[in-house]
């Protein structure tokens, strides 16, 4: 060890539940969907269909009344046409229970985007509820991301370290000459720089995340 320093010193210096859990529910099964490239409906749904169900389902995941043709043109490779205005009538169901508050609330929650489908009359409520609920997803998804820029500064800085500790062998090594020795000292110093950085990063980062936890602490959910 006081080779390894002396030679260095040498060369240098991270009623509503039911509803909630539908909307979990129906959204796993989309993302599923999305995630595949299937078709909205397959040929036995497109068989079997309840369009009133259907259309109440796709409003209350807040799906616009548009989604219908999307099952249009997955059925019509089947010869089917969907019952637009059983579905209709569904939809306007399920439209109602989506634009209650405690939905509005959940659904901004979960970081969706609301098109604007809700009715006039319950349209400003449903807004004023979402915003409180992507409020609470906003910050949450702040929080999740400086913790992986910290976690991924951490990462550079143990192979940064490794890779100084790999240099300073080498440096005390009898198979090194002097010109490599130089090589090398410069370029553990470009690591320890870089490290500096990296650490002075972190710091900022840990700030920011903990005044975006505080923030998050201090939001109490609406009373319905």
């Amino acid at each position: 060890m006081r080779k390894k320093q002396s030679v260095i010193r040498q060369l240098n210096h991270t009623n509503e539940s039911k509803v909630l859990k539908k909307i979990t529910a129906s959204t796993l099964a989309l993302s599923v969907s999305l995630l595949t490239g299937c078709a909205s409906m397959n040929q036995a749904e497109c068989m079997n269909a309840d369009w009133k169900q259907i259309g109440f389902e796709d409003a209350l995941i807040g799906r616009p009344m548009s989604r219908i043709g999307d099952h249009r043109s997955a059925c019509a490779q089947h010869n089917i046409v969907p019952d637009q205005e059983q579905y209709k009538v569904g939809f306007d169901d399920g439209l109602e229970r989506f634009c209650l508050p405690v939905t509005a609330y959940e659904f901004g929650k979960q970081g969706k985007t609301y098109n604007n489908q809700c009715p006039t009359a319950s349209h400003q409520a449903f807004i004023t509820y979402y915003n409180q609920g992507r409020e609470y997803y906003d910050l949450k998804n702040t929080i999740s991301r400086y913790g992986t820029q910290i976690s991924s500064a951490n990462r550079k800085i143990e192979r940064l370290e490794k890779d100084i500790a790999k240099k300073e062998s080498r440096i005390i090594s009898d198979n090194s000459n002097a010109d490599e020795r130089l090589k090398l000292l410069r370029k553990i110093q470009d690591y320890k720089e870089e490290v500096g950085q990296l650490k002075t990063e972190i710091t900022e980062h840990e700030r920011s995340r903990a005044v975006n936890q505080n923030k998050l602490s201090l939001l109490q959910p609406p009373k319905f």
